[in-house]
């Protein structure tokens, strides 16, 4: 990954992929988001991510693009901030 002084992060061959901090409209209402503790960054806004509660109320972020792209990790740290994988959902 390269970032250049616009604040865009580009994949090699994948193209550029815009920073951002903020969760998407319909994420926000998602009561698991809330529960991460920490801001998603991209995975806010992206997809293929999704988040799980354990009967304990736990959250954590799972992406579902690494069950078959395997340059993705499967628990991403957050925040994510730049993504190769990443699509607007």
């Amino acid at each position: 990954m390269v970032s250049d002084r616009s604040g865009h992060r580009s994949a090699g061959s994948g193209g550029t992929v815009p920073h951002d901090e903020g969760m998407a409209d319909g994420v926000a209402g998602n009561e698991g988001w809330s529960k991460l503790g920490a801001e998603p960054g991209l995975c806010g806004r992206c997809r293929h991510a999704k988040v799980n509660e354990t009967r304990k109320g736990t959250a954590y972020l799972r992406c579902t693009r690494a069950a078959w792209d395997e340059r993705l990790p499967r628990y991403p740290r957050l925040p994510v901030r730049e993504c190769v994988g990443f699509e607007p959902g």
